[in-house]
């Protein structure tokens, strides 16, 4: 019985580093907290928002949230996509198109598909294993 717990463990564990991984923070994080906080870790990881942060390949300020507005790159303030000035600080801005919104949108969440993917294989892998080992 002590194994299969270690053995339940490991899993959430490595299911935790890959959802942190996947939510682009550090995949070390996720071991971590998966270490001290096994369930409650993985739990959060799949709930929070990806760090857009990390992703570089971005230009700053082109990321659009739901309400059709982005950071302005200055100030930080939320102002319109198609805005030219931002209305907080007067720095001029160039407007972004649908297309531009999309593909920075895409290069941040884009990623975190397949890694949902990877993630809901292995917990049902981990389920499966830990019903078979637990029945002998």
């Amino acid at each position: 019985m002590s194994q299969m717990i270690v053995f339940g463990w490991i899993i959430v564990v490595g299911l935790t580093a890959l959802a942190a991984n996947a939510k682009n923070r550090s995949a070390l994080e996720g071991v971590l907290v998966g270490l001290f906080f096994p369930v409650l870790g993985l739990v959060i990881y799949l709930i929070i928002k990806p760090a857009p942060e990390k992703s570089s390949s971005i230009k700053k300020g082109l990321l659009v949230n739901s309400s059709g507005e982005r950071a302005c790159p200055s100030c930080s303030e939320f102002v319109k996509m198609q805005a030219s000035k931002c209305k907080h600080c007067g720095s001029d801005l160039t407007p972004i198109t649908d297309a531009e919104a999309k593909a920075a949108h895409d290069a941040v969440y884009g990623p975190m598909r397949s890694h949902r993917t990877i993630l809901v294989l292995l917990l049902g892998i981990a389920v499966v294993a830990f019903g078979y080992f637990n029945q002998h």
